[in-house]
């Protein structure tokens, strides 16, 4: 039985585990999970359980929060999803997503997710700004942002080179005000 950290209405977010190295290392080294994230190299077990055991030490790495998204009716771990980089001076934060299993996509279940973790990071952390970064080809990961209330701040053209070609990147930000905006309009 997983603990939940925060909870959506449709997701959970908890934790990350040792246990999860597996189920990790099929999601990166799958094609379609691949294809919009900045991952070039094949994924070993032993290289996520090394990464694993860094980011569930805080007091090595307080600046980055991950978590394992799970289906609140099945507790079926779907994606992960994280608070990167947090300068508690500044009060922003990046943040990413990841839905491993091809068939939650979709469904919902990252904008629940994003949504309690930007409560989290609004409400608990006092972040006044949360930004989001996605590949400007990834049209439905620029959608879901702006769902969650993110608006685009920039297009970085020719960005990064990935099979055998230049691709821009978007950048999207998300305030407070966006964010409670975002949720009412969830509701309806």
């Amino acid at each position: 039985m997983s603990i939940p950290f925060l909870v959506g209405h449709k997701t959970i977010l908890r934790p990350i585990a040792l246990s999860d190295a597996p189920i990790f290392t099929r999601w990166m080294n799958d094609p379609m999970t691949r294809r919009y994230l900045l991952c070039r190299l094949p994924f070993t077990e032993m290289a996520e359980e090394a990464w694993i055991k860094k980011q569930v030490d805080l007091s090595q790495n307080p600046n980055d929060l991950v978590f394992v998204i799970e289906t609140k009716d099945e507790g079926k771990p779907i994606g992960t999803m994280g608070l990167h980089r947090i300068n508690w001076v500044d009060r922003n934060a990046t943040t990413g997503t990841i839905l491993g299993e091809p068939e939650s996509r979709g469904k919902g279940y990252a904008t629940d997710a994003k949504m309690a973790l930007l409560q989290y990071a609004f409400e608990t952390l006092n972040l006044h700004k949360v930004i989001s970064r996605a590949f400007s080809a990834n049209v439905k990961s620029i959608e879901y942002s702006k769902r969650c209330g993110y608006v685009v701040e920039a297009v970085h053209k020719d960005e990064v080179f990935r099979e055998g070609k230049f691709e821009d990147m978007t950048t999207l930000a998300c305030f407070y005000n966006n964010w409670k905006k975002a949720t009412k309009k969830l509701k309806r």
